[in-house]
């Protein structure tokens, strides 16, 4: 049956960009509401409207859940009498940096994901192919479009469905990189 595609990124997107207060969504498929709570990135229960406004509107319960929190996985088991939340196994750990001064909180300049001794970028690399594909299936989407995952996966979606779906951002339109989009 159908199912809605909800991107969650928190990681290094808390720590080093600032989130919206307002979540929209543009264009003929999108929904316009406002986003529980502001400051920087929320838990699961900032995303249960736009995961019930797409429910109601298409009759179905099931989520697949994409994030790089531990939390917000363990969060969505309050909602389980409302929703059925799917995940995908994957070590969400290697993503925390390790604790020593000097090392980037940003993923892409995380050199020990990458070291000769370790195959967590792999891992890494491969869990946001996962994500990304399995977000780009479902039929409609919760994004983040300030996250490149939640933009490519929205592209590949609307691409492979040759039509846009419908989608709810959290935090801005989609642009084609968000440091040019409009403020």
């Amino acid at each position: 049956g159908p199912i809605i595609g909800v991107h969650v990124r928190h990681g290094d997107a808390c720590e080093t960009t600032d989130r919206k207060v307002l979540g929209h969504a543009f264009g003929r498929h999108a929904v316009l509401f406002p986003v529980v709570g502001g400051g920087r990135c929320k838990g699961l229960e900032a995303y249960i409207p736009a995961i019930q406004t797409l429910s109601e509107r298409y009759n179905t319960t099931r989520v697949y859940l994409a994030t790089d929190d531990e939390a917000i996985i363990a969060q969505s088991k309050e909602y389980s009498h409302r929703f059925t939340f799917i995940t995908t196994p994957f070590d969400r750990e290697i993503l925390k940096p390790p604790n020593s001064t000097g090392t980037s909180k940003l993923i892409e300049r995380r050199t020990d994901l990458w070291s000769s001794e370790s195959k967590s970028g792999h891992d890494l690399m491969k869990s946001a192919l996962i994500d990304i594909l399995l977000l780009a299936d479902s039929d409609y989407l919760v994004a983040q479009l300030l996250s490149n995952m939640s933009r490519l996966a929205l592209e590949l979606s609307a691409a492979m469905k040759l039509r846009i779906p419908p989608y709810i951002s959290m935090d801005g339109p989609w642009c084609p990189h968000w440091k040019m989009c409009p403020k």
